[in-house]
């Protein structure tokens, strides 16, 4: 997104939305904890079409390149058609509502923080060219019956540079056809 500069240290809040019956996708993403009442961005997708099958896997990806940040995620969010699904500070048995199947697992260099400075994931800590990632292993079934459900997640991250001069800026919410196929 152009415009946004999610490197200084601030609490960003995002709520990502899909309306299955338009094959509408929103994102919006505020400071504040007031979701705005315009999104950022807003296209057309239909998500069956690009992942070709009735499951979908959840994750949230971040990446440094030659660049140096420390990119960690406090909350998230996902709701099916309304339905909470799961709902969480982080553990990596959460409290989940519907599936208690469901963890959660780390890739590459991301690790679950749990210290006196409150829960979060970081998912970079401040090294070049990680690439690491937060995700559920069991897939969630959004294509029923000839129908694509509506689903809404929200996450909470922050992004500190490790110096002024090189920054890391960004962090992405994963639909995958696969487990494992972002990172």
């Amino acid at each position: 997104m152009t415009g946004y500069y999610f490197d200084n240290a601030a609490i960003w809040n995002v709520w990502v939305d899909y309306v299955g019956t338009t094959e509408t996708i929103s994102v919006s993403l505020s400071q504040s904890a007031d979701k705005p009442s315009q999104p950022q961005i807003s296209l057309s997708v239909s998500i069956y079409s690009v992942l070709n099958q009735a499951t979908m896997y959840l994750g949230l990806g971040a990446g440094s390149g030659s660049l140096r940040s420390i990119q960690q995620v406090a909350a998230w969010t996902f709701s099916l058609n309304e339905t909470p699904q799961f709902q969480l500070g982080w553990s990596l048995t959460p409290p989940l509502i519907n599936n208690p199947d469901l963890t959660l697992s780390l890739t590459g260099n991301a690790l679950l923080n749990t210290g006196n400075t409150g829960n979060n994931v970081i998912l970079t800590n401040g090294l070049t060219n990680e690439l690491s990632g937060v995700f559920y292993n069991v897939p969630f079934t959004y294509y029923q019956n000839g129908v694509t459900l509506s689903f809404g997640a929200f996450f909470t991250f922050k992004i500190s540079c490790v110096s002024s001069t090189d920054c890391a800026d960004g962090i992405t919410f994963i639909v995958s056809s696969f487990l494992y196929s972002f990172l």
